[in-house]
């Protein structure tokens, strides 16, 4: 099963040329590095831990909370045809 923390330490994405990796929408994350410590981090606080954690494969420590940037639900329409090469 796929957790957040593993959506994030892989920068897991979506589809589309123009969409950001899932990490991209973490504000905020707490790490337990390998000492046992709880470290939070975010753009402004330990930035340099922030950047490493939100995509660095568990290698500084395990995420164990996190703040998301998120948008209100939406929903998405899919419009599927069969159409010629010379089409495309």
């Amino acid at each position: 099963r796929q957790t957040l923390g593993g959506v994030i330490a892989t920068n897991t994405h979506g589809t589309g040329i123009d969409k950001q990796g899932f990490a991209s929408q973490v504000v905020a994350l707490e790490v337990v590095d390998g000492t046992g410590q709880a470290r939070v981090a975010s753009r402004t606080e330990n930035p340099e831990l922030f950047d490493a954690a939100r995509s660095g494969l568990g290698l500084v420590g395990v995420i164990t909370r996190v703040t998301l940037e998120v948008l209100p639900r939406f929903h998405v329409a899919c419009s599927e045809r069969t159409v010629s090469l010379s089409e495309v």
